[in-house]
């Protein structure tokens, strides 16, 4: 997350299935607003994004069936 509101997210993804591996990384960058303890995150490419709960230093976002919890 950065000071102009904006944020850049990676993701790296490793798939091993019968001796075969495969590596991948998606990046995607966007923008973020707070409003009280709610973070929400748009990719401006489709308007699409996912909302996070901020509690002190610690930013929690469910997304694809995941919880991500970020510590400052």
């Amino acid at each position: 997350m950065r000071e102009d509101d904006t944020f850049l997210s990676s993701v790296a993804r490793l798939e091993e299935y019968q001796g075969w591996t495969h590596t991948s990384t998606h990046t995607f960058e966007g923008t973020f607003t707070v409003s009280g303890d709610t973070v929400t995150f748009v990719w401006p490419s489709d308007g699409r994004g996912w909302t996070g709960i901020l509690r002190g230093r610690e930013l929690s976002v469910e997304a694809y069936d995941h919880v991500w919890l970020l510590r400052k």
